[in-house]
């Protein structure tokens, strides 16, 4: 609890303590992500001084607050030693004994305290492991707030699930743990009025698109986009947006929206990019590491979803 903590911040140019802009707090991908993912994989740094997230297009602009992650041994059964935001230790109270939420409790508060922020529009974004854990803090801090008293107004992430799921890897032990043992899911799910997005791409080898693809892809517990909507629907504020993958050759319509999950049937696809590259495997794994901003160099899309996300934000202040 006492080592530094660190996190990336960028402030639009002409927000001050008279012209108050929202913040944005983003979290990074598990394993290799690191705070500067913010910058180095999405677009929301070239959105930071124009885009309008206020809803009053004479203060465009927001603050961008990229928090970095703990090195941490993941209790999943692939080995995800790395940088990762703890969404498992499911203390939401205020303050929190979850090292993750009580940094981004601080770092929110820091931030609000320089005067420039709109305490009204302080959003949560995140990717992958950091879109389980935005989810998570912005359920902590919607009702409840961080120590100096503020609050998240909403959430929308991408590649994600439920954050309040079972684990399947003991991690003291280093093996499986048994499949009747089920202590680590929360019964129930907290309830929450904050408004969150999920966007998701149409198959997914790390977080499944539903249940059938799942099974396929052996995901971990709760990593199942479609069944965590419809589990949450009546305890969160919680929508889906899917969107079309580069598997089974959908390249064309990549990042549009998409009517269903992909379906695999009974063969189900080997997930391994060096033996099988352009198979529905390793495309569904790209899937997943490709943020929707629509640039991916040579294989651009020019849809950017980012926008999408940005905009369900704006619509949902406090």
């Amino acid at each position: 609890m006492g080592a530094p903590r660190h996190a990336c911040v960028k402030r639009p140019t002409n927000a001050s303590n008279t012209s108050v802009r929202p913040l944005v707090v983003w979290f990074h991908p598990g394993g290799a992500g690191s705070a500067d993912t913010a910058s180095l994989e999405t677009d929301l740094l070239a959105k930071v001084e124009s885009f309008d997230l206020s809803d009053d297009l004479t203060q465009p602009g927001f603050t961008l607050l990229s928090i970095q992650g703990r090195n941490l041994r993941f209790p999943t059964a692939a080995p995800r030693d790395g940088h990762h935001h703890d969404f498992y230790y499911r203390d939401l109270n205020s303050p929190s004994m979850n090292p993750d939420i009580a940094n981004a409790d601080a770092f929110i508060d820091a931030v609000v305290q320089e005067g420039i922020v709109n305490t009204d529009r302080i959003y949560t974004m995140g990717w992958s492991n950091g879109a389980f854990f935005a989810q998570l803090y912005a359920i902590s801090r919607h009702t409840a707030t961080t120590p100096s008293g503020n609050r998240i107004a909403s959430a929308s992430v991408f590649a994600a699930a439920s954050p309040f799921d079972d684990v399947r890897w003991d991690v003291f032990a280093n093996q499986p743990l048994d499949n009747n043992d089920t202590t680590c899911k929360l019964p129930d799910i907290p309830s929450s009025s904050v408004p969150i997005q999920i966007v998701y791409r149409t198959s997914d080898a790390a977080v499944a698109c539903n249940s059938v693809q799942a099974s396929c892809f052996r995901t971990e517990p709760g990593y199942n986009t479609e069944n965590w909507i419809s589990e949450a629907i009546n305890r969160v504020q919680i929508q889906g947006l899917r969107i079309a993958g580069i598997e089974s050759n959908a390249g064309a319509a990549q990042d549009t929206d998409a009517q269903a999950c992909t379906d695999y049937s009974l063969n189900c696809p080997v997930v391994n990019c060096a033996q099988v590259p352009t198979g529905n495997g390793c495309l569904s794994l790209v899937n997943h590491q490709r943020w929707p901003d629509g640039i991916y160099g040579n294989a651009s899309s020019n849809v950017d979803r980012e926008v999408d996300m940005l905009i369900f934000l704006r619509n949902n202040s406090l």
